[in-house]
Order: C-alpha cells, then structure tokens, then sequence
C-alpha cells in the first residue's frame, strides 16, 4: 500500500479550516486539565478577575487567545516565508499542538504569556541584517510586557541580545533602543503603580525576579511529563530534519531556523530548571517545536515520514487522553 496523504495535507488550503474545526470541537467538549496556579508568582495575573480564570468563560478565552495565535502563526509564515512551498503547515501544526495540550484549554498566565512572545517573532525576524532600532526596541517592550505577567520571563533577553549578534542586527543604537524598550513597560508600570497607591508593586516584581527555587520535578504531573516528552519529539524531529535538509533552504530562512533552534533549546532548559512555571515554558516551547515541526512536514515526503507522522498522530491521542482522563502513574523522582 502506498502511503501518499502527507504531500496533498501539506500543500492544501483546507488544512488549516479543517484542522482549526477539529480543534475547536475538541476544546469546547473535552474537559480542561489546567492546574491551578499561584497567581502571587505571576505578576499582573493577580489583578485579573475569578470568575475570568474558571468555567466556560475561561475556556472561551482561551480558545480566543489560541485563536489569535494560530492568525500571528499564519502571518508570520506568510510575511517571512518560513517554508519553500506555499502551505499553511506552520499555523496548521500550532493549531493541532494547542488542540493536544487539553492543559491549555483554560485561561492561565501562560496564555497572555505565549501571545505577547508570539507577537514578538515578526519583528526580531525583520531584524535580520537591519540595524533599524525601532526593531529591537518592539521585541524587547513586547517582552518586557509579557515579563510584567511572569517577572523570570526577563532571563530570555539574553538569548535575544545573542541572536541579535548572530542576525547582524547588532549595534550600540540597536543594543540601545532595546534596553528603553525593555524598561519601557516597567517605568509606566511605575506610574500607574504610583497613582494607584500600590508602592510595593515593583518591589513584589523585583522579589519574583531574583528569587529562585531548585528545580522540584515532584510538581508535575505523569500527563505533564507526557506533554513535555510530545513537545520535545516535535522538536527533535524538527531540528533533526532541518539539518539535514537546509542547504535547500536560502540563507536568510537558515539562519531564521537556527535561531529557532537555539531559542526552542533555551525555552526547554528553562523549563528544567524551573519546572514549578511548566505552562508558561511548555507554550513558549511549543511555538518553536511547532515551527520546526511544520518545515519537517511541508517539505520531506518518504515512506518513513508518512509512517512516522502516524506513530505521532496515535502518539498525540494519547497524550490528550491522558490529559482528559486525568490519568497519573507515579514516577520513580516523584517519591
């Protein structure tokens, strides 16, 4: 039997509506698996209403939020042509990754996280050999805003400061532009936090920041785990086939890919080290996995591929399954 549905899946126009259907079917009638958070740890979260974080309307949010992304996805792929053929693979595998990730289908800090960040890709990828400030100093307010809901968010300007280096984007007005960016939210912040009589607000900020556990693996959950390991194959397999095919690639969507790769790995060894923050790291990994994945799947066809996006598929079942039976078999580092 001949196995030749990946090419048709991949180039079609309908992906994406039918993909986005399913999804938004699975969302609305599967129960959500989110775990409650600590809102202390997670800045502005604190201030948002109870009755916006629970229930359907927190399901209908989320849905909106992950709706938006998948269209930044479609976009960004669109604007940068992330892939050599004209597909929607990009924000189709976003769209099937969020549908999985049963955890995600409720409001949650990590949400409003994800979307700033994503928000963010489009002009860190115009920066490629532009040393137009006004690029940087977008990215890092859009992260520094995004920090305002997770203070620890702030550790990944380092990354961004490198990959500037890396893109030739690099320059003392460009490094510049990007400091007042990243200050830029915390000093209205300030303000506001001034005229609403909250002067402890920044301190709270600076305490999230600076203060930092040892990594407790005992906090996640078998299902999370399973989440983790979903998100990693995507990546692995991803970056794997990229580097073995990217010389098909110009050199611009190269280097785009590479930063990818670096950016997905920094979001992972995050996540291991603070494992109580998994959402905010798992969705800030999925964007990248999602990514790299897509390019796998848009543009290498075999036999092996075909049977191995099966495995996935039955693979990504179950770890919804898993989520929404709420199943959870005890680790041996969870003792």
């Amino acid at each position: 039997m001949r196995l030749e549905f990946q090419k048709p899946v991949a180039s079609s126009q309908f992906t994406l509506p039918v993909v986005s259907v399913i999804v938004v079917i699975a969302w609305l009638l599967l129960p959500s698996a989110s775990t409650p958070v600590d809102a202390g740890a997670y800045g502005l979260w604190r201030y948002v209403a109870e009755y916006l974080q629970s229930g359907s309307v927190g399901t209908y949010i989320a849905l909106g939020i992950a709706a938006l992304a998948v269209y930044i996805m479609a976009e960004l792929n669109q604007s940068h042509v992330l892939l050599r053929i004209s597909s929607r693979m990009i924000s189709s595998v976003f769209a099937f990754v969020m549908g999985v990730l049963v955890c995600a289908h409720n409001v949650q800090p990590a949400m409003p996280i994800m979307l700033i960040v994503l928000l963010s890709y489009s002009p860190f990828f115009h920066m490629y050999q532009s040393l137009n400030p006004t690029l940087p100093f977008v990215v890092f307010m859009l992260i520094s805003m995004a920090s305002l809901f997770f203070p620890k968010l702030l550790v990944v300007l380092v990354i961004y400061w490198l990959s500037m280096m890396y893109m030739r984007a690099f320059s003392v007005r460009c490094f510049l532009a990007s400091v007042i960016g990243a200050v830029l939210p915390y000093w209205i912040g300030s303000a506001v936090a001034y005229v609403m009589g909250e002067y402890d607000l920044l301190t709270n900020f600076w305490h999230e920041f600076s203060t930092f556990q040892m990594p407790d693996y005992t906090v996640l959950t078998f299902h999370q785990w399973m989440v983790l390991a979903f998100l990693f194959v995507l990546y692995l397999s991803g970056t794997i086939d990229f580097y073995i095919n990217n010389f098909k690639d110009k050199a611009r969507t190269r280097i785009l890919y590479n930063v990818l790769v670096v950016h997905g790995l920094f979001m992972l060894l995050a996540l291991l080290v603070m494992p109580q923050h998994f959402m905010v790291w798992a969705l800030l990994f999925a964007i990248d996995a999602s990514i790299l994945f897509a390019h796998f799947v848009a543009l290498t066809y075999n036999r092996f591929t075909h049977i191995y996006l099966l495995v996935l598929l039955v693979l990504s079942i179950a770890v919804a399954a898993v989520q929404v039976l709420n199943i959870n078999i005890m680790l041996p580092w969870s003792h």
